[in-house]
């Protein structure tokens, strides 16, 4: 099985959240192939410094977590993938068909397109909205 990992997914494996505990069972259970965006880099990076600023966690636990992430992706734990002009296209043709329904946000789109277009099997987030927009197009969930 493939599996495409929403940063929401990441950043729960590599900071302590509400989720941290869901995402490592998943990934112990299931051990499908992992498949990940360029765009996850960056918006786990992001993600994990707003907690910062939110104070939620320390400087030394964010780069902790994105050293982390950064030796994981260095080893090859995720398939990463480019997010080419094709992802673009296919994630236009979701926004139109599905936005005004589900609320989907732009990276949300972007992100179920790319597990569409490399044939991820499931797609793994906790963003509810996104949840919502991979069912629709046919991913199986994590929960």
């Amino acid at each position: 099985m493939i599996c495409y990992l929403d940063s929401s997914f990441l950043v729960s494996l590599y900071v302590d959240d509400i989720h941290s505990n869901k995402a490592m069972r998943a990934l112990e259970k299931d051990s499908p192939d992992l498949l990940i965006s360029w765009m996850s880099q960056l918006e786990v990076t992001s993600a994990i410094r707003q907690l910062v600023f939110r104070n939620t966690i320390s400087d030394l636990m964010a780069e902790i977590g994105l050293l982390h992430f950064g030796w994981d992706i260095a080893a090859n734990v995720y398939t990463t993938k480019a997010v080419s002009e094709d992802v673009f296209q296919a994630a236009g043709k979701l926004a139109d068909i599905h936005t005004s329904a589900l609320g989907a946000r732009t990276y949300d789109v972007l992100h179920v397109a790319a597990a569409l277009h490399y044939r991820a099997d499931a797609f793994w987030t906790f963003d509810d909205r996104q949840a919502r927009l991979a069912k629709a197009v046919g991913l199986k969930l994590l929960f």
